[in-house]
């Protein structure tokens, strides 16, 4: 597997973490991280990707999310931050030109996802950390759930380093488990969610896609 940088220099992308964890019977959630170094101009750029998928069983259809008080509490105005960026939208075209080329349903730009996908890339940056467990959200699941989002399965991509969305997208496809959540004719609705780094934080560019398949 590889990526090319913006000047087509071809460099291996190393896999350092992948796991299938089963809970039980009712949920399968399956977690892989990519990282990368590649130079540009005689600086070495950090690259890195994740996704992690979950499935609610045919067991645990119709069980509905209990809402804590919380989650009443933030409602879709409390949460909406903006609207997509340009970055974000031309994430979401492309996303839908892979599927659509296949003969796979377009998705939706659901503006609530879009909402979380952009606090969990802050979250991100902010924190300094790069894994689907936010210290702040947790898993992101949980994070659905506290924002009162339904959803009867979900996959996660984050990505950290690329700079254009093209190169976020080349490196997505680029690797199986994130090109199958792209691809997961099952989704209906994704969110987008870009930030720029900042002079401390370990990266400068933070990548998330949410994906869902409304109950």
């Amino acid at each position: 597997m590889h990526v090319k940088s913006k000047r087509n220099q071809v460099h291996r992308v190393n896999k350092i973490y992948s796991r299938i964890i089963d809970f039980g019977t009712s949920v399968k959630t399956s977690s892989t991280i990519y990282c990368c170094k590649y130079i540009v101009g005689g600086q070495i750029m950090k690259q890195r990707i994740s996704s992690i998928r979950r499935v609610k069983s045919s067991l645990s259809k119709g069980i509905k999310t209990k809402r804590s008080p919380v989650t009443k509490r933030v409602g879709k105005s409390r949460i909406h931050i903006r609207q997509a960026n340009a970055f974000e939208l031309q994430v979401f075209r492309l996303v839908n030109e892979e599927r659509t080329s296949r003969g796979i349903a377009a998705l939706t730009l659901n503006t609530r996802l879009t909402d979380l996908a952009v606090l969990k890339s802050r979250d991100m940056r902010d924190n300094n950390y790069f894994s689907h467990t936010s210290p702040t959200y947790g898993t992101p699941s949980q994070m659905l759930d506290r924002f009162g989002v339904e959803w009867r399965a979900y996959a996660e991509n984050i990505a950290a380093g690329q700079a254009t969305p093209e190169a976020v997208m080349r490196t997505w496809m680029n690797s199986t488990g994130h090109r199958a959540n792209i691809l997961d004719p099952r989704f209906t609705d994704i969110g987008v969610g870009y930030v720029g780094g900042t002079a401390t934080s370990q990266y400068q560019h933070y990548w998330t896609q949410l994906f869902i398949q409304k109950p």
